[in-house]
């Protein structure tokens, strides 16, 4: 979904699924984005429809995804083309850019992020689980590119040190 799946934890409020928030609890996972970074399709599926966290706000944009194995993703927090509604994507496609939330609600100490909901027969689950195995994924390509960048580094020692 994102190049790294860090949550949300800061001074407005804790971005882990089952938070609580006042009366009732947080019913998604709120990963840290940079404003416009890309939001990658999870899994393959359809992009259904837009959705607003905030019905009033309609500067607060998101969506939802139907994936093939059917699960579906709401995601706020990230603008999509609107030309897109209807469109199958692959996974690893980018389907949105993330908005900036503490400019949307003013509050410079919340974190950007975006906040996502999975669903299971119209069940909220904790949108962890179904990105974790992402998260590996994307963890062992990043030790196989640091390692790549390291036998380089050595490689460009070895060769100036032949050279000497």
């Amino acid at each position: 979904m994102l190049s790294s799946l860090i949550i949300r934890n800061d001074s407005e409020g804790k971005g882990f699924f089952g938070a609580p928030r006042g009366s009732r609890l947080h019913y998604g996972v709120d990963y840290i984005v940079k404003e416009n970074q890309s939001v990658l399709a999870p899994f393959e599926g359809v992009l259904v429809r837009k959705a607003y966290p905030d019905g009033n706000d309609l500067r607060k944009e998101g969506f939802v995804f139907l994936t093939s194995n059917g699960l579906e993703f709401k995601v706020f927090y990230a603008k999509i083309n609107k030309s897109d509604v209807g469109k199958r994507f692959k996974k690893g496609d980018v389907i949105a850019k993330a908005q900036s939330v503490s400019n949307l609600y003013n509050l410079p100490n919340m974190k950007d992020h975006i906040h996502v909901e999975v669903r299971v027969n119209g069940m909220v689950e904790n949108a962890e689980l179904y990105l974790s195995e992402l998260k590996k994924k994307i963890s062992i390509i990043n030790i196989i590119l640091f390692d790549i960048d390291l036998i380089i580094i050595g490689l460009i020692s070895l060769k100036k040190w032949l050279k000497s």
